[in-house]
């Protein structure tokens, strides 16, 4: 039983290592060095607000997820209202790093990534959408369904390479942007279509 649900996330670590280096060889290819740093430095600050923001709902959702004597409709019930709650609060401070934008860059990075600036706000976006799926993956981990996650993530790994080859030689960086967006897009789908599928 160990086993069973261990195994897909020993392959995830793998995959998720993979996953995070492909944009960085891609854009190396198709353009140049200085557009990896420019584009690594600048999604990277705009993840952190992100990955700092959800653990706290998840925190707070873990105890009932994980509960065995809740049923999984009262489980699915939390994590809506909980995930509602994030939407809300992400909308609001996504506009706020829209208005602000020039500044959180001088202020957090320097005026020599100004150029890319506006991944700052779109990889906000994508780690908006990356993390709201954390949400649903819960119930996974909770009732073992840990393949799913696995899944999930291949998916996003495969579109995040296709969509990256499609867009970067059209629009450069902003296609590596919409790459990204896009893919975890379609996880958040995969997993939340699953999500609904799940009953006692």
């Amino acid at each position: 039983r160990f086993f069973i649900y261990s195994s897909p996330l020993i392959v995830l670590a793998f995959w998720t290592w993979v996953n995070t280096y492909t944009d960085r060889y891609i854009i190396e290819y198709f353009l140049d060095e200085k557009s990896v740093g420019l584009y690594n430095a600048n999604l990277g600050l705009g993840s952190k607000f992100f990955l700092l923001f959800y653990p706290f709902f998840t925190t707070l959702l873990s105890p009932l997820v994980f509960n065995e004597s809740v049923s999984i409709r009262e489980k699915k019930q939390a994590i809506n209202r909980y995930a509602k709650i994030y939407i809300g609060i992400a909308f609001l401070f996504l506009i706020f790093v829209l208005v602000f934008l020039n500044l959180i860059g001088n202020l957090l990075l320097s005026n020599q990534y100004k150029e890319g600036f506006y991944i700052i706000f779109g990889g906000a976006v994508g780690y908006f959408i990356l993390t709201l799926g954390y949400f649903f993956e819960l119930i996974f981990y909770a009732h073992h369904k840990t393949k799913m996650i696995l899944y999930a993530n291949i998916i996003s790994g495969i579109m995040s390479f296709i969509f990256n080859i499609i867009f970067i030689n059209v629009f450069g960086l902003k296609g590596v942007l919409i790459g990204f967006i896009l893919a975890v897009l379609c996880k958040l789908y995969f997993l939340h279509k699953n999500y609904k599928k799940l009953s006692n």
